[in-house]
């Protein structure tokens, strides 16, 4: 067969020829090829899925030449997203380009749940798909190609990078999912109580709500997201290190968690992702003055403020 054809010869086609007579035999030739689904995913709660996320593809044929051509592709998105406009992926010396907008370029934009599905390519083909890293993002493949330099092809793996090689297989489609993950930095939060008269005693307590929220994107496509599920606190004594214990507390699904201090008493939230905006508000008590001091904007019995990574915030009552 021709590189790049598969032949397919009739059954009993062998045999002889008769004399003064005409045997006609048929061979079908098929130009092998394969399919790249190429899919973007951004996990956590954190993650923008509005971002545009870069990729860039080289490619090098079966016999590892530089790969060139035009191949049409179709988007296609989960539900929630909307899908990337269809186009045409031209390898050029082995680097594909697109055009968006009426501009050739390098650069595949995809977004959370956005796919690119290009048919046709020849099978046979080794693509060395990229993303361009972001920071504060960790990156994930998942390959039904097997290893990072595309030699375990037929096998599913999941690797960490920007990077992976896949090969294209004939009638086959080959699945690439980029899965990034925010990892924001972390910064803790201590929320201290302070009580000039103990008339009433030092063991009362005294009622506190926190509500944090955080900005997840940059811009007019920024969203504000609550921030979810329990984080590790320390509570205790201002003073006496033996009194220190640990814990959790549980900003459910809406962002607000509540708690109680007592006279020279502590809570330490920990890990809270930098950016964080937090609100701590004390429930006033008949006959009460409160004051804050604070390295939030304080105003009565409410302190606010953003967790920086690097200075653990403060919210003194």
């Amino acid at each position: 067969s021709a590189d790049g054809f598969s032949t397919t010869w009739p059954s009993g086609y062998e045999g002889q020829i008769a004399a003064e007579s005409v045997s006609t035999v048929t061979a079908r030739n098929r130009y092998m090829t394969g399919m790249l689904q190429l899919s973007k995913n951004v996990l956590g709660a954190y993650g923008d899925r509005n971002r545009a996320f870069e990729f860039s593809i080289t490619g090098v044929d079966a016999a590892s030449n530089p790969l060139t051509g035009s191949f049409p592709y179709e988007g296609t998105a989960n539900e929630g997203a909307t899908a990337p406009a269809a186009g045409v992926l031209t390898f050029e010396n082995g680097v594909a380009s697109i055009v968006v907008d009426g501009v050739k370029t390098t650069t595949i934009p995809l977004s959370a749940g956005q796919s690119i599905s290009v048919p046709r390519l020849p099978a046979g083909s080794k693509l060395t798909i990229s993303e361009t890293p972001v920071d504060g993002y960790t990156t994930k493949i998942s390959t039904d190609d097997g290893q990072a330099d595309g030699t375990g092809a037929g096998t599913a793996a999941t690797i960490e990078g920007t990077q992976v090689t896949v090969t294209i297989d004939d009638d086959k489609r080959k699945d690439v999912d980029f899965s990034n993950i925010h990892n924001p930095e972390l910064g803790d939060l201590m929320i201290t109580k302070s009580v000039e008269s103990l008339n009433i005693g030092p063991a009362k307590q005294y009622s506190f709500t926190i509500e944090a929220t955080y900005t997840v994107g940059e811009g007019a496509t920024a969203t504000t997201v609550p921030v979810t599920g329990t984080f590790d606190i320390e509570t205790g004594t201002t003073g006496e290190t033996s009194s220190a214990s640990a814990g959790q507390i549980d900003f459910g699904t809406s962002g607000t968690a509540s708690f109680t201090l007592a006279h020279r008493g502590y809570l330490t939230i920990k890990g809270l992702p930098e950016g964080t905006t937090y609100t701590v508000t004390e429930t006033v008590e008949p006959g009460y003055d409160v004051a804050t001091d604070s390295t939030g904007d304080s105003a009565s019995n409410v302190v606010t403020g953003t967790i920086d990574a690097e200075k653990p915030a403060t919210a003194a009552f």
